[in-house]
């Protein structure tokens, strides 16, 4: 096909954001904002985006980009090297990358870089009448990633990939210490990606106007040996919430939220994971039946305030107005007016 579009979400973690990490589960929803990638024939290979400042134009010399690092550029060898494992002839194409996850020029903490690499993966193998299921796009975004990602779940990929909510358990990574093309058709060991049909949650997700670095923040949750207990019972909790949302039992969402809380606060970190913004945030909540935790690394981003059907209205009006509510923006949570 000479012209394609593809589209892929960012995601937010409802549980598991850290536990994830050293092989437990995680509950993943992704967003309503999207990332699209439009692919176009044409006689040499250019990629722009509206996050660059400039049009680019590059050149692929035996599979390799004349360009320094990029994560797009990381990206697109892997992409055409399967291409060239498959056999398939490269074809010259523009590329155009459109994001909503920067929307109004912010970082909103739903994961770009996962949707980016999903969508390329994605668009560029379409382009060449390639199909691929979200399982094997979530397993040549692993490929692409495993040597940039050291401490990562890939649940951002699995995500991208499936564009549901899901509740996830990466594969056992020491039985896939370098994984090759052929691994793809390959039973991953341990890999969990099983979609979860929910919808209107009773959880308010409110911004915190500041922003966290993941790295930095998972390598201070692994340098300590005593913070491995707390995450295997942040994996129960994790557990318990998936049979909560299989059963639709949401009014029991909030208390699990609240437990989570508690054991993600007894991890020792170099630097605090619940901040002054975030405090602020739910120190007007007056409601007896509420729990709350943030969402990712934690010392930014955003927070998850889960509460009783009944009373979602009353927890709206207690939010403070100056953190946005991004609920409108994430699937499977109660849309606020």
């Amino acid at each position: 096909m000479d012209n394609i579009t593809v589209k892929k979400p960012g995601k937010l973690y409802l549980a598991g954001e850290y536990a994830v990490v050293k092989g437990y589960h995680a509950i993943i929803m992704p967003s309503k904002w999207m990332l699209q990638v439009d692919i176009s024939k044409q006689d040499f290979f250019s990629i722009n985006s509206d996050q660059f400042k400039e049009h680019i134009i590059f050149k692929v010399i035996d599979y390799k980009i004349d360009y320094p690092y990029a994560l797009w550029k990381h990206t697109l060898q892997s992409i055409y090297r399967y291409l060239r494992f498959k056999k398939i002839p490269l074809r010259p194409h523009h590329i155009q990358i459109t994001s909503e996850l920067h929307k109004d020029e912010k970082k909103w903490g739903l994961g770009s870089s996962g949707a980016l690499t999903i969508a390329l993966i994605d668009a560029v193998l379409k382009f060449h009448d390639v199909h691929f299921t979200p399982l094997e796009l979530y397993k040549l975004g692993v490929i692409t990633q495993k040597d940039l990602m050291e401490k990562s779940s890939f649940g951002d990929l699995a995500m991208s990939a499936f564009s549901k909510p899901l509740f996830y358990r990466k594969f056992n990574t020491k039985l896939l210490t370098q994984p090759l093309f052929q691994d793809i058709n390959k039973e991953w060991k341990d890999l969990i990606i099983s979609p979860i049909e929910f919808d209107h949650l009773p959880i308010i997700i409110v911004h915190t106007n500041q922003t966290a670095s993941s790295y930095k923040l998972v390598s201070s949750v692994f340098s300590s040996k005593e913070n491995l207990n707390v995450l295997e019972h942040i994996d129960k909790v994790t557990q318990q919430l998936y049979t909560v949302l299989v059963s639709e039992d949401y009014d029991g969402v909030y208390p699990l939220l609240k437990k989570h809380h508690e054991l993600l606060m007894k991890l020792k970190v170099r630097k605090p994971l619940f901040t002054t913004n975030m405090n602020q945030i739910v120190s007007h909540i007056t409601l007896d039946e509420v729990g709350f935790k943030f969402s990712g690394a934690g010392g930014g981003d955003n927070m998850l305030i889960g509460t009783t059907i009944n009373n979602i209205e009353n927890l709206i009006t207690q939010i403070p107005k100056e953190y946005p509510i991004i609920n409108n923006y994430i699937k499977g949570v109660i849309h606020v007016k």
